[in-house]
C-alpha cells in the first residue's frame, strides 16, 4: 500500500477499512492515472483526506478520461440516484 492510513486515532469500522483498502489495492496502472507510486503528491494526499473522511466526497480526476473518486460515505449518494445499482 502506498499511502498511510490515517484516522486520527479513531477506529474505523471494518467495512470502511475493506473500502480504503480495495482503493489502495486496486490495479491503478492499467487506468490512465498510472500506479499510487507515480500519483502526484498532492493527488495522493487529497484521495487519503477523502477516504477516510465521514462525510460524502467524491472528485472527477484525468480528464479525458474523467475517473470518479470517491469515499465510503459517497456510496449512499451513488444508491441514491441509481436505486436498482
Amino acid at each position: 500500500m502506498s499511502l498511510p492510513l490515517i484516522n486520527g486515532g479513531d477506529d474505523i469500522e471494518n467495512e470502511e477499512s475493506k473500502f480504503i483498502n480495495m482503493v489502495y489495492n486496486y490495479d491503478w496502472s492499467s487506468t490512465s492515472l498510472g500506479p499510487i507510486d507515480t500519483w502526484d503528491p498532492v493527488l495522493k494526499h487529497v484521495t487519503n483526506l477523502i477516504l477516510n473522511s465521514k462525510f460524502p466526497f467524491a472528485i472527477l480526476i484525468n480528464p479525458p478520461d474523467w475517473i470518479l473518486l470517491y469515499n465510503k460515505a459517497y456510496v449512499s449518494i451513488l444508491k441514491a440516484r441509481n436505486p436498482d445499482g
